[in-house]
């Protein structure tokens, strides 16, 4: 029997090593598990609003935000329409997501109370071990080893098996596919400061995010899955649009696809245990919420495990966490669906951006339901 820790986190990515890192700060006992080596990337837009930057700068990141390219707009494009520039009311930055991640591990390598497990664990609720400020405590079973501890944060992604009693099994929405590849700025071409976003018909969305280095992230987002090695082909076919070609001067890492399918949990938080990031529900990218989220989420399950330690009843925690979810989630899954009509049909996103073109405060009101932070 391994000594009982504070917290016990599920995941190593952006949102777990981060919850980790922010625990261990505020001078909790972490274990953290991941079984993958290494910084973890993963196909995403590589793009963090402010909410995210602010969290980044607060860990000490401030040398990996000064390099991140800036993200000062958004701009929808639809053939036909007037382009729609909507600026953000703070700066965003984009990243390569495995810089990022490399940079939080350094930082989580020197964090002392946080011990790391190389192995996926399996998580279970010990309901009859409950104390009188409601909390319950959790087991782990990972590498032929057992642990416990008090909360528990489930940062293993919209697939994962962590805290399975909070996911539940509700329907899934109709699955969504994204492919991501990086290519460089062709020579004479200006990096753009802002994410660009074009709309089209059932060939998806393709989102251009500029990173450091005169690199460009190109993800594109699919109602349904590529055909079997049909990735590479449908990555090149949106490289062939005629406002991107131009940009393009040559790809650097092959096309990578994930499954972008949403499954609703049944609650984000009860009981000590916290869903992280893309495990609380998951958001379609807009403009890199989903690190945004990761990072905003990470943290604030952090503090909520501090909370529990110090004594506070766990439902007043776990209301306070649910808020900061909804809060991180709602509008932007709202932005994200209305998206996805629009590039369903193409006659409607030309009325929606010549109307929107002609009226600043609705495009406003759009940037600040993507930056709109429960922080």
């Amino acid at each position: 029997m391994s000594r009982p820790f504070d917290l016990a986190v599920v995941g190593g990515g952006v949102g777990g090593a981060v919850t980790a890192l922010a625990a261990g700060r505020a001078g909790l006992s972490v274990v953290l598990f991941e079984p993958q080596p290494g910084p973890i990337d993963k196909p995403c837009g590589e793009g963090c609003l402010a909410g995210g930057v602010s969290v980044l700068s607060e860990l000490g990141l401030d040398r990996l935000v000064a390099r991140g390219a800036p993200l000062l707009h958004a701009t929808y494009v639809q053939a036909g329409a007037p382009p729609l520039r909507v600026p953000f009311a703070a700066p965003g930055r984009a990243f390569a997501r495995r810089e990022l991640a490399a940079e939080i591990a350094g930082l989580l390598e020197r964090e002392s109370r946080v011990l790391r497990v190389p192995a996926g664990a399996r998580t279970e609720q010990l309901y009859g071990n409950g104390d009188e400020r409601g909390r319950a405590r959790f087991a782990l079973q990972a590498g032929g080893q057992r642990f416990e501890s008090v909360c528990l944060a489930a940062a293993d992604g919209l697939g994962g098996r962590a805290a399975d009693w909070l996911r539940g099994l509700r329907s899934v929405d109709a699955a969504r596919f994204g492919l991501r590849g990086r290519c460089t700025l062709r020579r004479g071409v200006e990096a753009s400061s802002g994410v660009t976003i074009h709309l089209r018909d059932a060939a998806g969305q393709i989102y251009l995010t500029p990173l450091p280095d005169r690199q460009l992230n190109v993800a594109l987002l699919l109602d349904r899955a590529p055909a079997s090695g049909g990735a590479a082909a449908s990555f090149l076919a949106a490289l062939a649009h005629p406002e991107v070609a131009p940009l393009i001067d040559e790809v650097v890492t092959a096309p990578e696809a994930r499954a972008l399918a949403r499954r609703p949990p049944r609650a984000v938080a009860r009981d000590g245990a916290f869903l992280v990031g893309d495990a609380a529900g998951g958001v379609d990218p807009v403009v890199g919420c989903g690190i945004s989220v990761a990072l905003c989420t990470g943290v604030a399950a952090a503090g909520a495990a501090r909370q529990l330690r110090d004594g506070r009843p766990a439902a007043d925690v776990s209301a306070d966490y649910a808020r900061v979810v909804r809060v991180e989630t709602a509008q932007r899954l709202r932005l994200a669906r209305l998206l996805l009509v629009l590039s369903r049909h193409p006659a409607l996103a030309r009325s929606a951006l010549r109307v929107l073109s002609r009226a600043p405060g609705l495009a406003a009101a759009i940037a600040r339901a993507a930056e709109r932070s429960g922080r």
